[in-house]
């Protein structure tokens, strides 16, 4: 008689429930991070935003270089699954921040936008495409995938509209656009699977034409009718249900074994969300910051228990 092997029991906490906590605290810390920055960053002078934005790109390349060290540098990375996902995000993470840089440090040296806006944009998201090129090359995966696919997307339409339109020759258009998305399909399958690819940049474009209308109160026009306001109010309330609902279905989905772009999309989403409805009230980001290191300290706790669950194992489990 046939002996059957019993099939193990994986547990979110023995699999990837303290990693999605984490990520999920951490995107509900950096919401209220931005969104508490955000109410005083116009009141700041240029050269004291040009050191917070480099100061957080810094921190975001000094820890992923660090967690990249712990397993023996970049080429060991592929052994571990879970802190090359973390390098990859904190990398890719650091790409806007270098963006961000080079526009504040370029109108810092007295170049007007509204004079040269092609061209500084130009170069404004040149350095956004090789940061997330790097990213993607140090740690591939979901995360500097989408990087890559969003600056190259930005660097495209800046190119177009800083060199090619000039030229007044529209048949460059086209094959400008051509070249780019024949490269694109080229290159993104060597680093992801192309059903995971699909689903990332799909979800990455729910996300990204669902946050301008979740963030209307931010940027309110002044003197709207109080019809159009009310419609206003409206939009801005679906796209934060759709945000939030969004984010819950992801999880599930990647609870019950979809890839770990779902994983993504849904602390982006939730992230996103979670900021959106916390606008500027004190209250309400205090509650979001509160909540995000709940998430971490779970998160903490998840991890230490499973190692010291596996520490003992190893040491009870007989020697073959």
């Amino acid at each position: 008689m046939a002996t059957i092997t019993p099939t193990p029991h994986h547990t979110w906490q023995q699999g990837p429930l303290p990693e999605i906590l984490g990520y999920l605290g951490s995107a509900l810390v950096v919401g209220a991070g931005f969104a508490l920055v955000a109410q005083s960053w116009t009141t700041w002078s240029l050269p004291t935003q040009i050191a917070i934005v480099a100061a957080a790109m810094a921190a975001l390349y000094v820890a992923a270089g660090a967690l990249s060290l712990t397993v023996g540098g970049r080429s060991k990375l592929h052994d571990h699954v879970a802190r090359r996902r973390l390098v990859g995000v904190l990398a890719a993470l650091a790409a806007p921040m270098a963006t961000m840089t080079t526009g504040l440090a370029l109108e810092w040296s007295g170049l007007e936008f509204g004079t040269f806006d092609e061209f500084l944009m130009l170069i404004v998201f040149s350095v956004a495409l090789v940061a997330a090129v790097f990213a993607a090359w140090w740690a591939p995966g979901v995360v500097p995938t989408i990087a890559v696919a969003l600056a190259s997307f930005m660097w495209v339409l800046a190119f177009l509209g800083s060199v090619i339109a000039p030229l007044e020759t529209p048949l460059l258009d086209p094959v400008m656009l051509f070249v780019g998305a024949t490269g694109w399909l080229i290159v993104a399958p060597r680093l992801l699977p192309p059903r995971v690819l699909s689903e990332a940049l799909g979800m990455a474009a729910f996300i990204f034409f669902q946050v301008p209308t979740a963030m209307f109160a931010l940027d309110r026009p002044i003197g709207v009718e109080s019809e159009i306001a009310t419609q206003m109010d409206i939009a801005m309330w679906f796209s934060r249900a759709a945000l939030v609902g969004f984010a819950v279905v992801a999880l599930i989905l990647f609870a019950r074994g979809r890839s770990w772009a779902w994983a993504v999309g849904g602390v982006v989403a939730a992230g996103v969300g979670a900021m959106s409805i916390a606008g500027q009230t004190l209250g309400l980001i205090a509650g979001l910051l509160v909540a995000g290191v709940v998430l971490l300290a779970a998160s903490g706790i998840l991890i230490i228990t499973r190692t010291r669950r596996e520490r003992v194992e190893s040491v009870q489990s007989p020697e073959r």
